[in-house]
């Protein structure tokens, strides 16, 4: 699938789905196709620098979790939003980093190390809005599947600039 289709079909799709939650899993169900994952492992989220805090739009069972201080240590949606770059990290669960990712899911049996990781701010009149992450998750790094490459990277900051550009 090329990018200009995944494009495509989350416009298709979207087109008479009113509904905010409906609407973040049809493109976490296209983006989670495009790169090879599972939808519960695309992370969307909100960035509020008034209130200096980040919080999850998708997996929707996330929002209710509270919020990640935009200033938070050994925090990847923060330094994200912080730094205005994307990333990558193919050796993520030896990373320090925060697990509400992996272990406040809804359903016990996806409560599993996020192995692989891809990062990425969403910008929006000039403003850090959101961060998009993309996560490959299992009990090893090969059970989580083939690493993240450059171009990977690559297009999910086209990615969370056409979600910007959108506003989503």
């Amino acid at each position: 699938m090329t990018l200009d289709t995944l494009f495509a079909n989350i416009k298709g799709r979207l087109a008479g789905i009113s509904d905010g939650a409906a609407r973040l899993g049809v493109i976490a169900e296209e983006i989670a196709a495009y790169f090879s994952v599972r939808p519960h492992e695309i992370g969307l989220f909100s960035v509020d620098e008034k209130k200096h805090e980040i919080t999850f739009r998708w997996p929707v069972s996330m929002a209710k979790v509270g919020h990640i201080p935009l200033n938070a240590v050994n925090s990847l949606v923060a330094k994200t939003a912080k730094e205005r770059s994307a990333t990558m990290d193919n050796s993520f669960a030896t990373t320090r980093h925060l697990f509400m990712f992996e272990h406040m899911l809804a359903d016990k049996s996806e409560r599993i190390s996020a192995q692989k990781v891809m990062s990425a701010p969403i910008v929006s009149g000039g403003a850090v809005t959101g961060v998009i992450q993309v996560v490959r998750k299992g009990g090893s790094p090969v059970e989580a599947g083939e690493d993240f490459t450059p171009q990977n990277l690559a297009d999910l900051e086209r990615i969370a600039a056409v979600l910007g550009h959108n506003r989503i």
